[in-house]
């Protein structure tokens, strides 16, 4: 009998002792996974900033055009091994496709891109003129997505993709990022658009000369920089992901050049399908910001303000620099 205790005692202690055990390990991997996952952040927030440093000093040191042979436009970097994991970052031009929000303001440019371009895509000129007619009365949309609540076809939203986005005001399309299909449908010329793109490739951008040049006179919705870009990190850590994609706006203003944050998604979802798609151009990429353990702000004399007006629900990461808000 007295065995018999002893024995059980035995076991409802070990049962006790495997039970700490586990609820410690337990404990040990739900903390590794939350300082991944934070960390994980820290440095997905940091190769937002490190994109916005960039487009900064692009605005100082080319502030004429905006084009794809740019540092900017040939960051591409993919999984670049980080301690414990990989970073990616990519930077794309959101003023490369027509902005569906500049329909609120009316005008006959506007009018002309969409019925050519509805053209281009096979679509009833009188469904994009009713969508036109929808955005002028109940305000500006969102994302390309709200075009299904306006009675678009959801299965169309593909095909529409390739050639329009949706921000915030009014907008010209960058002729030096747009792809030659958008080009020839804007301009209404195959000709001309196949030229356009040829002198960019020869001497990376075009000019207003070099359009003249061409014979195009008529250059109404087109221009030659972008303040709109899309920027959109992926971190992996361990078990953790972080996917984040902003919408950053550069201005210039009486403080100098300031880029802000005006939109911000997490996860795999973003409002725009192109958004970290690959582009044809050599890979210059941002591995020499990133150390085995962060992301390091590289800044260099007076670039001007960066900052953040998105909400957040939670308090935002924020950082202080004498020449940059964050």
């Amino acid at each position: 009998m007295i065995l018999l205790n002893v024995v059980s005692i035995v076991a409802l202690a070990a049962t006790v002792v495997m039970l700490l055990v586990t609820g410690q390990e337990a404990a040990i991997e739900g903390g590794q996974r939350f300082s991944q996952a934070s960390r994980a952040a820290v440095i997905a927030r940091g190769g937002e900033l490190s994109a916005a440093t960039g487009l900064m000093r692009d605005a100082v040191d080319a502030p004429e055009t905006d084009h794809l042979q740019e540092p900017w436009a040939q960051i591409q970097d993919e999984g670049v091994k980080i301690r414990g994991g990989t970073f990616s970052l990519t930077i794309s031009d959101a003023q490369a496709k027509f902005n569906l929000n500049n329909l609120a303001e009316g005008g006959l440019a506007s009018a002309q891109s969409v019925a050519l371009i509805s053209t281009a895509l096979d679509l009833d000129p009188a469904q994009v003129e009713q969508i036109a007619l929808r955005i002028r009365e109940s305000g500006l949309l969102k994302e390309l997505s709200d075009l299904t609540a306006l009675g678009f076809p959801a299965d169309e939203l593909g095909r529409l993709s390739r050639f329009v986005t949706v921000l915030p005001s009014a907008t010209a399309i960058n002729i030096n990022t747009a792809h030659q299909e958008l080009i020839a449908a804007v301009l209404g010329s195959d000709a001309a658009a196949q030229q356009i793109v040829a002198q960019r490739e020869r001497a990376g951008f075009v000019t207003p000369e070099d359009l003249s040049a061409i014979g195009v006179t008529n250059v109404q919705g087109l221009g030659f920089t972008s303040n709109h870009f899309w920027v959109r990190t992926t971190v992996e850590i361990g078990d953790a992901r972080q996917v984040r994609t902003v919408l950053l706006r550069r201005e210039t203003s009486a403080e100098g050049h300031v880029i802000s944050a005006i939109g911000r998604w997490r996860g795999e979802a973003a409002p725009d399908a192109s958004i970290g798609t690959p582009r044809a151009v050599e890979r210059k990429g941002m591995s020499g910001l990133l150390d085995a353990a962060a992301v390091k702000l590289t800044l260099s004399a007076k670039l001007g303000n960066i900052r953040d007006n998105v909400p957040h629900n939670a308090p935002a990461l924020t950082r202080r620099h004498p020449y940059i808000e964050i």
